[in-house]
């Protein structure tokens, strides 16, 4: 598949944003979310068979 065929293939998932401006930049509207229930776990602990506990857990890539 081609680079033009992957960007306006439907299944594609951006293509299921709104996009605004010139570039067609994917709109991001501001949420409200509590800062206490976020979770997260470093990318560098993060295994492919890891415990159903660290699924949950919003993932880092900050050293």
């Amino acid at each position: 598949m081609t680079s033009k065929e992957m960007r306006t293939n439907n299944l594609f998932m951006r293509n299921d944003f709104d996009t605004v401006g010139k570039y067609e930049f994917p709109l991001i509207k501001k949420q409200v979310i509590e800062l206490h229930d976020i979770k997260l776990i470093s990318y560098s602990d993060t295994r492919k068979e890891d415990c159903s506990d660290n699924k949950n857990l919003g993932v880092h890539f900050f050293y």
